[in-house]
């Protein structure tokens, strides 16, 4: 398995529509003065922390998978 193929798992496995929304909304509305908004925008913050950090994970497992199937198969 490839790094592409890893890639294409990835975006298989997660919900990147819902990932680039949260990724819009934090990059357009940064912290306002507003209470409300201001917690709205720290959630969508948070979430989008929340999914990067998972993603980076599937990411770590599936090199460390691949990298062990490559050493099994010399």
């Amino acid at each position: 398995m490839d790094d592409y193929d890893v890639v294409y798992d990835l975006y298989d496995s997660v919900d990147t529509e819902g990932l680039r929304a949260y990724r819009a909304f934090v990059d357009l509305f940064p912290p306002l003065s507003s209470p409300v908004a201001l917690e709205r925008w720290d959630e969508a913050n948070e979430r989008l922390a929340e999914r990067r950090a998972e993603i980076e994970a599937a990411r770590r497992r599936s090199r460390r998978w691949t990298s062990a199937r490559s050493t099994v198969a010399r």
